[in-house]
Formats: structure tokens, sequence, C-alpha cells
């Protein structure tokens, strides 16, 4: 876990990923509201998991923040693509 708190979000996030993140960063901030965001996250161990962002402006402590909920979608999106397949 310390190895995540001691890391930037740019930092963790892949680089194709990064660069959007600020921009929607800087977006929450100025008080838009945004919808989902979806992302493969790739692990140190080179997995990758599709994840779902859900992000909004809150006070913490006198200070605005971003608290963000993420949501690892592999089960939902497995599902997704058997419901697309042909029954045999």
């Amino acid at each position: 876990m310390e190895e995540l708190t001691s890391r930037t979000v740019a930092y963790i996030l892949p680089e194709n990923y990064a660069q959007n993140t600020i921009e929607r960063a800087k977006m929450i901030f100025d008080g838009v509201e945004l919808s989902n965001n979806e992302i493969d996250f790739v692990t140190k161990y080179n997995t990758i998991i599709p994840l779902e962002i859900n992000s909004k402006v809150i006070d913490y402590e006198g200070s605005k923040a971003i608290l963000s909920i993420i949501r690892d979608v592999t089960e939902r999106k497995h599902l997704k693509k058997r419901s697309w397949m042909p029954s045999s």
C-alpha cells in the first residue's frame, strides 16, 4: 500500500492516460461534471485491468480535493463479451 500512497496519480497511470487525467482533474476542479472514465490499467507485472473511475470535488480538511472511486470492471466486461457471443 505504501508503494501506491507515495506516488502521484500521473505516475501510477499508463503514459497514454496521464495527460488526459490531468486535464480531467482541472475540469473537475472547475466544477464540470464528467461521466465515468474507463481506462486499461497496466500493473507492474504487465497485467491489464480495465478500470472505471468516477471522480468529484470534495472538501477535505478545509481544502478542495478530488475523491475518486476506482472499480475493477474485468468481470462486467467479461460478462458483456460473453452475452454477445453466439450460442453453440
